[in-house]
């Protein structure tokens, strides 16, 4: 069988090419539709019980991506005046970031306490900008007092919180998620070049789904091309023919093309997972090539005849190839029973 397919492919080398050719740019063409999925619940399917709750909850009450930053000052003290007014300061600051809902921290803590026959609320601290030892050892005292600030201090008070509520629009999570995070990072890049010693990191819904996106992006900038360069190192050492090699190269591109054109086309985000699929396409091509340039080149010690070479490197290997990628195949298709919907 696979000496007619030899004998078919060899007679038609030219029809054949350019015929693949043109199918392979029309389905790359599909890259452009591809679309980067930033929801860490996209690892959860719909059916989920977990999510089916999640989704019960916020369709019930209201759905909140959070973002939290945890400043940590080089004295071990958060109740001095000079970090007060750092965290009050940011505190202000935080409000400007976009679609911001509630910024809560422990300068603007309601404080509520009775005076006489009358209820008073004030901010813990007041004036975070001009506040005196014995104040913020007041407002400490306070603090440490009320079961309130627990989720913004720790019991040692060398850390606190910032916590930030958005109400994101949820129309275009690719633009409304990366728009926030870019702020939130220039306002705390602003803030450690200003106070270096006050430590800020951030954590919550909404850095983890850039994270999400982001992980993707790297991982198709940087993985794929070391993948592409080792592979063609590997060939180049093991073949030494420089003419494979680059034959090698122009099937690693159009694989990769073909298969982000496909993602594309088919409508199916890319995440985390989605985003390594080139790299498992390309290391199944640049296999089964090898297997044909490796008989290329022991048959043309015997001819110089390149259909001849062509024919015998088909007829010889076609069923190790047919074999190894319908095995994989089968291999890639039992993911299809993965609880998490971008293995499937």
């Amino acid at each position: 069988m696979f000496e007619s397919i030899a004998n078919f492919v060899v007679g038609n080398k030219i029809k054949i090419t350019v015929t693949s050719i043109i199918a392979a740019f029309i389905i790359m063409s599909g890259a452009s539709h591809i679309t980067v999925d930033t929801d860490g619940r996209v690892f959860m399917a719909e059916e989920n019980p977990d999510r089916m709750m999640l989704d019960s909850f916020e369709a019930e009450y209201s759905k909140d991506d959070n973002l939290n930053f945890i400043l940590t000052p080089d004295n071990g003290e958060i109740y001095t005046p000079e970090n007060l007014k750092i965290i009050g300061e940011m505190t202000e600051q935080l409000w400007l970031l976009p679609y911001v809902r509630v910024v809560d921290s422990i300068t603007n803590f309601q404080n509520t306490y009775s005076l006489d026959d009358d209820l008073i609320v004030e901010d813990l601290i007041k004036d975070p900008f001009s506040i005196s030892e014995q104040e913020a050892k007041k407002a400490k005292d306070i603090a440490l007092s009320r079961i309130e600030l627990e989720t913004l201090d720790n019991p040692n008070t060398s850390l606190t919180n910032i916590s930030v509520l958005f109400k994101l629009p949820g129309l275009d999570l690719q633009k409304e998620i990366p728009l926030t995070m870019e702020e939130a990072n220039k306002l705390v890049d602003n803030f450690k070049s200003k106070y270096p010693q006050m430590d800020i990191k951030m954590v919550g819904t909404v850095a983890i789904n850039s994270l999400f996106a982001e992980a993707s992006q790297d991982d198709a900038n940087t993985l794929v091309p070391l993948v592409i360069v080792a592979s063609l190192i590997a060939v180049a050492i093991l073949l030494r023919t420089f003419f494979g090699t680059a034959a090698v190269l122009l099937m690693i591109i159009l694989t990769v093309g073909v298969t982000m054109g496909s993602l594309g086309w088919s409508g199916v985000p890319m995440n985390t997972v989605t985003a390594i699929a080139p790299l498992m396409v390309v290391t199944l091509a640049v296999a089964s090539a090898v297997h044909i340039l490796s008989s290329a080149r022991q048959t043309m010690l015997v001819t110089s005849d390149r259909t001849i070479w062509a024919k015998k490197a088909i007829s010889e290997h076609g069923a190790a190839i047919s074999v190894a990628c319908i095995t994989t195949g089968i291999g890639f298709l039992s993911l299809n029973f993965s609880i998490s919907p971008p293995f499937r």
